[in-house]
Formats: C-alpha cells, sequence, structure tokens
C-alpha cells in the first residue's frame, strides 16, 4: 500500500507542479501580448500622423497647382 500511496502523492505532485508551469506560461503569453499591442497601438499612432501630414502637403501643393 505504500508504494500506491506514494504514486497517488506523485501524480499530486506532478499536476500541481503542471499547473503552475501553465499558469506561468499563461502570465508571460499575457504579459507579451500587451507589450506587443502597446507598441503596435504606437506605430500606429506614428503611422496616422504621418499620414495626416502627408496629406496636408499634398493638399498644399493641389493648391500651389491650382491656383
Amino acid at each position: 500500500m505504500t508504494t500506491l500511496s506514494e504514486f497517488t502523492r506523485y501524480a499530486e505532485t506532478a499536476e500541481n507542479d503542471q499547473r503552475l508551469e501553465i499558469d506561468h506560461i499563461q502570465g508571460y503569453v499575457m504579459s507579451e501580448l500587451k507589450r506587443q499591442n502597446n507598441i503596435a497601438n504606437e506605430t500606429k499612432f506614428i503611422c496616422e500622423k504621418k499620414l495626416i501630414e502627408l496629406q496636408n502637403v499634398l493638399e498644399d501643393v493641389g493648391n500651389l497647382l491650382v491656383g
């Protein structure tokens, strides 16, 4: 019976270790996704700003050609 109880304890420990490792991986993945999302948002903002600047320049050029 000792072997069976040891195996049960081992199985529970292994399951707990797996849960902890999964929690750790999930935490890392969520942190990395947030980090990448922040970078993407910053890049999007910069691109939108540059597009507005370009649009303004093109409108100015268009007005010079027309006027």
